[in-house]
């Protein structure tokens, strides 16, 4: 272990100056009332960390996001409300989050929020990614955020941590090499089983190979996303029950069907958005939405602005 830093205060300055110092430019907002009790413990091996973070108080914070790192955060106590990019996530006891490099966020912290966070570098994860996968990695890779720890994979990932948290309590110096050790296992779960993007697609891929059915189905959504596509017609085209559909998705995705494809829908969208001056009711339809105002509601809720706005913002930009 090379250090251990402990850090307690009970004055909101100090509090944000501290962990803009530790992690990033940090802006908090005490909401409630009730005074900010800030405890953080963090143990650091080179370029990695072990943390525990309580504020204490109910909080808002923004930040402009990690540089160089990783944030893997997991709940005991309380949880979080956070907006990464246009992404609305919540995290809680059995729900994880994992925070990518750049990404700016906006939370909120319920009041007796306590986490357990994974500092882990890029470097590290660039490494055993490329270990694992026996290829280069051509672009930085930004995960799905939200982990569910109830699913086997995450009950595994909880396992790791609690483990590497054992062992942080009850640190020997004599056994520094098994810190490398569990947090390699906790690497080699996020990698090995989380889906991922890369260069801004809206589909998620995964380290292994996806089964044929769920492949052959984001396939069709990708080709065919302006037809009236539904959960049943396409497990019959791929010749697999419904249930299985589902839960192919949800293993391999974190996500339904349904949510993938409307993700697809939109991203299409905003590309017509920014490039053309289509009516917004051509667009709609072209993504295989004719109801305007669900369109409209979804396209916000998915990017944080109406298509309309986002059309002038990126037009202004361009002069």
């Amino acid at each position: 272990m090379n250090t251990t830093l402990t850090f307690s205060c009970n004055r909101f300055e100090d509090a944000q100056a501290h962990l803009s110092e530790s992690y990033c430019r940090h802006r908090l907002v005490p909401l409630g009332g009730r005074p900010i009790e800030l405890s953080h413990v963090s143990a650091s091996f080179g370029t990695e960390a072990f943390n525990t973070l309580s504020y204490g108080a109910e909080i808002e914070v923004k930040a402009n996001g990690f540089e160089g790192f990783y944030m893997f955060e997991m709940p005991l106590h309380g949880g979080v409300d956070i907006s990464i990019g246009q992404q609305q996530a919540q995290s809680q006891p059995g729900r994880a989050l994992l925070l990518s490099p750049g990404q700016r966020f906006h939370s909120r912290w319920k009041p007796d929020t306590y986490q357990w966070m994974l500092q882990i570098s890029q470097k590290s994860i660039q490494s055993a990614f490329e270990k694992r996968a026996h290829r280069r990695l051509d672009a930085e890779i930004v995960f799905d955020p939200v982990i569910e720890l109830g699913t086997p994979h995450g009950q595994f990932l909880q396992t790791a941590m609690s483990d590497l948290a054992h062992y942080m309590g009850n640190y020997d110096s004599a056994q520094g090499d098994m810190f490398q050790q569990r947090f390699d296992t906790v690497v080699e779960l996020l990698i090995s089983n989380l889906p991922y993007f890369r260069n801004g697609s809206p589909v998620p891929e995964r380290l292994y190979a996806t089964p044929r059915h769920v492949h052959r189905v984001v396939e069709i959504m990708q080709t065919r996303f302006h037809e009236a596509l539904s959960v049943a017609d396409l497990a019959v085209e791929v010749g697999v029950s419904e249930r299985a559909l589902y839960d192919g998705f949800q293993r391999y995705y974190q996500k339904p069907p349904y949510e993938v494809l409307m993700r697809i829908r939109m991203d299409v969208a905003r590309s017509l958005i920014r490039k053309d001056d289509l009516p917004l009711s051509a667009v709609a339809r072209r993504v295989g939405m004719p109801h305007q105002g669900r369109f409209s509601g979804l396209y916000r809720k998915t990017f944080g602005v109406r298509p309309l706005v986002d059309r002038r913002t990126r037009h202004k930009l361009k002069e």
